[in-house]
């Protein structure tokens, strides 16, 4: 049956350029950084324990996260 083009199965996200930074999909790559932010003062008081799952930032398959790119980092 032809569904249109339409499988079911979403896409991977694309990555997103704009002037300054590079928006990219979270990747392995990224949970350590991504760790150590959340350990910050600041950033704990906004997201409280959002990486407490083991599989954090894999932990809900219907969200979609992006890490910033500044400079290559």
């Amino acid at each position: 049956m032809d569904d249109g083009g339409v499988s079911g199965e979403a896409e991977p996200p694309a990555e997103l350029r704009g002037r300054s930074v590079v928006l990219v999909p979270v990747t392995a790559v990224h949970v350590p950084a991504l760790r150590r932010l959340l350990l910050t003062p600041e950033v704990r008081q906004r997201w409280g324990d959002e990486a407490a799952s083991p599989d954090w930032p894999f932990d809900d398959p219907s969200a979609t996260r992006f890490a910033v790119v500044v400079d290559g980092q």
